[in-house]
């Protein structure tokens, strides 16, 4: 699939939608089933790969700072395959106190070759990536992401995976991670 309005919340499990090399700024305000309205620029969907064709050097998903409930450029909720994977975006644009990525309540979400830059999270943790889930971290790089609780990354209960990741500028606190008492195993 070529990247399209609706492209992505066309796709099933299992499918792989390419993006054209590009800046994409469309967001939108979707209800959550028991988490009330969001607002991102992306919605992804179980068990899809979303895939850059030109690398995050030439593809951009910027929210343009746009206002709105609950807002990050990239939601990934009730993402339950282990599949689910996003390969080669830069992130930017989200508005103060919010992320670049929230990702919770599924299994493992994997992002590799991805860029998060210049987000701040404010009083709230993870600027680049918010995270409440299994996470596999490949390539990546964190440049300019800040926020008290957690700068670039914020993660808790699940399991985090990083390999060959870069954290440039991020504050006092590239990446905290937090596992809870009593479970889950972390």
């Amino acid at each position: 699939l070529r990247h399209s309005p609706g492209a992505l919340d066309a796709s099933v499990a299992g499918d792989t939608v390419l993006v054209a090399p590009g800046v994409y700024t469309d967001v939108e305000t979707r209800d959550i089933a028991g988490l009330g309205s969001w607002t991102s620029c992306v919605f992804m969907v179980d068990g899809v790969v979303l895939r850059s064709e030109g690398g995050a050097a030439q593809t951009l998903i910027d929210m343009q700072d746009s206002p709105g409930p609950q807002p990050c450029v990239l939601n990934a909720l009730y993402l339950n395959s282990g599949s689910t994977s996003v390969q080669g975006f830069t992130f930017t644009g989200a508005p103060v106190n919010s992320q670049g990525v929230f990702t919770a309540f599924g299994a493992l979400v994997t992002f590799r070759d991805c860029v998060f830059r210049d987000l701040d999270a404010g009083e709230s943790g993870g600027a680049g990536i918010a995270a409440n889930t299994d996470l596999l971290l490949e390539r990546c790089e964190f440049v300019n992401c800040v926020a008290s609780g957690g700068g670039a990354l914020y993660h808790a209960n699940g399991r985090l995976w990083m390999y060959d990741c870069v954290f440039r500028e991020c504050g006092s606190i590239a990446a905290l991670v937090r596992g809870n008492p009593g479970g889950p195993v972390e």
